[in-house]
């Protein structure tokens, strides 16, 4: 019996989905927080910004990151110009 079985392409595509609004959300809620502590108390939560950051930071180094090395293509022989 296998616990784990590998998610065809739908499967992939909806958890992709997923993360992708759960991470708008928690981005959202962080910025949410921080203006709102900002507002009531007058000092800015840096820390938990940072975090926010750190976070945005992560995810969109990933994202390059992928793409890049999904999208590269070994160059041709033929194209290349000495």
């Amino acid at each position: 019996m296998k616990v784990f079985q590998r998610a065809d392409e739908m499967e992939v595509s909806v958890n992709l989905k997923a993360v992708r609004c759960a991470y708008a959300f928690l981005q959202a809620s962080i910025m949410a927080y921080c203006m709102i502590r900002l507002i009531q108390t007058g000092e800015f939560p840096l820390p938990v910004f940072l975090i926010g950051l750190g976070s945005g930071f992560v995810f969109w180094s990933v994202k390059v990151g992928e793409t890049k090395k999904l999208t590269k293509t070994e160059e041709d022989p033929d194209d290349q110009q000495n």
